[in-house]
């Protein structure tokens, strides 16, 4: 008689389910993932252009009295120099004139606020552009001398500039400018005088949502002290904030500027 054992037969049936559950989907590897491959190759640097600036004339950053003489220079970085060259560089200086060349001469003829651009290909097709906001304003008075305050970031900066000596009663002009270091998502500024024996005739509070790097804003603003201020000392405070990519990458600037009152 020829006998079979149901423990044989058990023991192979109930291994194959074991090996199909040890090599089914779901089951997690145990080796960690490293991420990308170490010998990829990082990003290629991109094509950066800035404007920057000569004016001997200028009273104050980006601004002075018309007529105001500038000499722009597009300052180009090459992601490849060796491979690759600037074929154009095109000005348009936002009062209807236009230039070539990577460094150009203009004069603003009339009081105004102007957005100057320039364009720069390159041999291989490239192409970026760059941006300056600047204010030309009416003759200053001669006898007029100014103050200047300034504050530096690692993403954004700002100069303010207001008259050296205020008088009680008369109004005064100040004046804010704001160069981006690098693209920023999100800029703030926010001007605050102090005391409240000031009275401001234009809302010093402005947001600009993607700025370039170099970038530079001014705002031109009217002030008036309109009686003595009670305290020996009298400061007008302002704060800047530049935000470039979330809550790690942004800042924020206070600057203080004393003022200097006179009866």
């Amino acid at each position: 008689m020829r006998r079979i054992f149901s423990r044989s037969r058990w023991g192979i049936l109930g291994i194959m389910p074991l090996l199909l559950l040890l090599g089914g989907c779901g089951w997690e590897p145990l080796i960690p993932d490293e991420g990308p491959n170490p010998g990829q190759t990082p990003p290629s640097p991109q094509l950066q252009v800035e404007i920057v600036y000569e004016c001997p004339q200028c009273v104050q950053p980006a601004g002075g009295a018309a007529p105001l003489t500038f000499t722009f220079q597009a300052k180009v970085t090459l992601p490849d120099p060796q491979q690759e060259r600037v074929l154009v560089y095109s000005w348009d200086f936002g009062d209807g004139t236009k230039d070539e060349g990577e460094r150009v001469t203009h004069t603003f003829q009339k009081p105004g606020t102007y957005q100057v651009g320039v364009r720069v290909i390159t041999s291989t097709g490239a192409e970026a552009r760059a941006l300056l906001q600047l204010v030309v304003q009416e003759p200053l008075q001669p006898q007029l001398s100014f103050q200047r305050d300034f504050q530096e970031g690692e993403f954004c900066s700002f100069e303010r500039i207001l008259p050296e000596a205020i008088r009680v009663g008369e109004r005064f002009k100040v004046q804010v400018t704001i160069k981006i270091k690098q693209d920023a998502q999100v800029v703030m500024w926010e001007d605050d005088v102090w005391f409240p024996e000031f009275r401001l005739f234009q809302e010093p509070a402005t947001l600009w949502i993607g700025l370039k790097a170099g970038e530079t804003k001014v705002l031109l603003y009217e002030v008036q002290l309109w009686q003595a201020p009670t305290l020996p000392e009298v400061w007008m405070s302002g704060t800047l904030s530049c935000n470039v990519g979330g809550n790690s990458q942004s800042e924020t600037l206070t600057l203080k500027s004393k003022l200097n009152i006179v009866e």
